[in-house]
This record gives structure tokens, sequence and C-alpha cells, in this order.
């Protein structure tokens, strides 16, 4: 029996109820993060384990450009295991020459993800390297946060909702959309940097597995190439921060680029 379109509509925006899930909405603010307590920023100095060197790129031996910390034990969002911080690098030599559409670099591949619990050991502010020079980092932004309901992409799930309605085709992008708009309350919908949630895809869904233990792949954040910050990946990317459902691994996470 075919639903009508009262009872499809209410049918797509029930199942997007289901796969909502919570996030991060973030926020730059110009200005050096502390350097009394790991917290949130971009650019400026990253809190790195006491007696480990700066970063370099496995793959041309340059030092690598710090991009971001994100404290994670602040709730609002999926959080990793007990971990407290994430860190990101990424080489900017390596990343302007390759210009894939999409392209997956788990850490050690042109840059450096890695999970900290502060417990573990102890940290502190780590210096910019001279090699970088004045224009190798990146200026300093404060972050906050913003909790917010997310939902996944159309690409993500074209095949879950199609089984929903396979008679309605035509109908369930649009009504895709309309249960969008329902289940995020007319929130803003335009992808912006995140903890958590889901990917905002430029293009096809691709989410990659785990190259320790081959499992299975969340969100950790979501990066926005925009005026504001020149991230080293280029202003025509956005990156995507994958990490291990377990964590198997304190590096168990990938960034994916896409174009």
């Amino acid at each position: 029996m075919m639903m009508n379109e009262t009872a499809l509509q209410q049918a797509l925006t029930h199942q997007l109820q289901r796969l909502a899930r919570t996030c991060l909405r973030l926020r730059l603010t110009p200005g050096e993060h502390s350097l009394r307590e790991p917290e949130s920023g971009f650019g400026g100095r990253p809190w790195w384990p006491v007696g480990e060197t700066w970063p370099v790129c496995d793959t041309c031996g340059e030092r690598l450009v710090f991009v971001c910390q994100m404290r994670l034990d602040g709730g609002g969002h999926w959080r990793p295991g007990d971990y407290d911080l994430c860190l990101v690098f990424f080489c900017r030599e390596c990343g302007q020459r390759d210009d894939a559409a999409v392209i997956e670099r788990p850490g050690r591949d042109g840059c450096r993800l890695r999970l900290l619990r502060l417990q573990d050991q102890p940290l502190a502010p780590l210096e910019l390297p001279a090699a970088l020079g004045v224009q190798g980092g990146l200026p300093s932004f404060r972050v906050s946060g913003t909790p917010a309901l997310d939902v996944p992409a159309w690409q993500d799930v074209a095949d879950e909702f199609t089984a929903v309605a396979p008679h309605a085709l035509d109908d369930l992008h649009v009504g895709y959309h309309l249960a969008e708009l329902e289940v995020l309350r007319h929130q803003e919908a335009e992808a912006q940097h995140q903890l958590g949630g889901y990917p905002h895809w430029l293009g096809d869904s691709y989410w990659p597995e785990c190259r320790w233990c081959s499992g299975q792949m969340y969100l950790l954040a979501q990066f926005i190439a925009g005026e504001t910050l020149a991230l080293p990946w280029g202003r025509e990317r956005r990156a995507y921060l994958f990490c291990c459902a377990g964590p198997c691994d304190p590096e168990a996470l990938t960034l994916v680029l896409q174009a």
C-alpha cells in the first residue's frame, strides 16, 4: 500500500530523528589560547608531551604546521574513549602538491594526528620552531562551542531512505530536506567547523576504515576553509577528521580532505 504525501513525510522525519546526533558548532575568535592549561584553539602554540620534539613530516622531513588542538571532555559531542585532547599537525609542502579530489591521510602520512589523556603524561606549550619562520605557523584563534543537533548528509542515507518508500523515489530527496528542516528546527544548516556529528560532504560520501584495526570510524571533527583562517591543505578543501570507534590506538585517526 502506497503512503500518502503526509504519511511519507512523517516517516522520513521519524527516520531522521532516529539518526540525529549532537555536535558542537565551533566559533573562532582571534587571540592567543591559554598557556596555563590546554584548551581548544587553532594555530599558536600546541600543548605537547614534555620531552617530545616538534613533529616532522615522515614523507618529506619538513616540520609540520600546527593546525589545532581540541578539548574533548566538555560534552555535547561523541568522545573517543576517555581521551581529553586531540591535536592536528599537517605538512603544508606535501598537502599543496596533492591535487586529488579526495585525499585520505592517516597519521604520519603527511600529518600527525594524536589523542592525549591529560593525566597520562605532563604537557607543556611547545615553542614554534625557528625553521618554520614567521609565515610557517597559523595565527592563533580561541575556540568556543555551541551544542547543536546534526543529521547525516543525503549521500549517506539515500539507500536507507529509499527502503522507507521505494515507490516515491522522485520525492525522497525533497522530502529528506523538509525532514531535515523539521528535525533541526530551522537552525543554521550551513557547514561549519564542528566537533562530532556528521560530515557535510562537498562531494560523494567517503568514510575511511581504521588503518590499525580495520574497524568503523566516526567523525571527530570537521574543518571548513574560509577567509579568516588559511588552513595548510588549501582554501578549496574541506577536512574531516575521523577516529576509530574504540579507539584502538591514540593515533588511530584519519584526515579526509575533499575538494
